[in-house]
């Protein structure tokens, strides 16, 4: 091989090098917006089910102490 055709290919490499880092940068950036995207949905979800809970156990201990009432009389 000659000098230029080595420097040639060198050249080439090296841009097929910088093709693949951009990608590797894309591909990390969008990584990162899933990994939030799903920590968000995740919060969310475990809100709602708190809440669920929350609003299940107050109903709960309501006809706890109705019963509690009714058979102490």
């Amino acid at each position: 091989m000659t000098k230029k055709e080595y420097q040639q290919l060198a050249e080439d490499t090296r841009d097929q090098v910088r093709i693949v880092a951009e990608g590797v940068t894309t591909v990390d950036r969008k990584l990162e917006e899933f990994r939030s995207e799903v920590a968000d949905s995740f919060r969310e979800h475990r809100d709602l089910l708190r809440n669920s809970h929350r609003d299940l156990d107050l109903r709960m201990t309501s006809v706890e102490e109705r019963f509690d009432r009714r058979e102490a009389d």
